[in-house]
């Protein structure tokens, strides 16, 4: 019993966190709304643009660490090298 409680909760909370493409449309057109802009100028069509663009750019920048190697967090070089990390940081001069 316990546990069907449990997957059903788990399940119901991975999914109410996901967006549809139309609800994220929706949501950026709503944001661009709140700015000021008409819906079907060029102002609008930027405002859409840029929030894509951000959020795209935000993706890339969390498949990289500080030090802009690629973040592969289950992998066995992360952790066999994470303490040498510092050392090698020092020697580029960062």
């Amino acid at each position: 019993m316990w546990r069907k409680v449990f997957l059903l909760g788990a399940i119901t909370a991975l999914v109410s966190g996901c967006m549809t493409a139309e609800e994220q449309r929706a949501a950026d057109e709503a944001k661009c709304r709140s700015y000021g802009f008409a819906k079907r100028n060029d102002a609008f069509a930027e405002c859409m643009q840029r929030i894509d663009l951000d959020r795209s750019a935000n993706a890339r920048a969390n498949l990289y660490d500080y030090w802009g190697r690629p973040y592969y967090p289950y992998s066995r070089y992360y952790y066999l090298n994470r303490a040498n990390v510092a050392d090698r940081a020092a020697e580029k001069g960062r």
